[in-house]
């Protein structure tokens, strides 16, 4: 894969991590590289290593723990410091 198709594909996901950031569902300094990257490498895994299938339910498990991953570190670097431990 040329470097041209690797940026038209990442452009053509990106924009679906830009919304979720707009709405306020990830913290607006994640890169959206980043979050593609932790979704995809699961699938890409399963693909080349793995000898399971592809199957929705998969997918859509790692696309669950991807948000939850996120959005963690959302609430995280929203909730107030703990005067006790720093």
């Amino acid at each position: 894969m040329n470097d041209h198709h690797a940026h038209q594909e990442f452009e053509r996901t990106a924009h679906v991590i830009r919304k979720a950031i707009e709405r306020g569902e990830l913290p607006e300094d994640v890169d959206p590289r980043e979050v593609l990257e932790t979704l995809s490498a699961p699938l890409y895994f399963r693909l080349l290593v793995g000898d399971q299938p592809l199957e929705s339910a998969f997918i859509t498990r790692c696309i669950d723990h991807t948000i939850a991953l996120y959005s963690m570190e959302l609430r995280s670097s929203h909730e107030p410091e703990d005067p006790l431990t720093g």
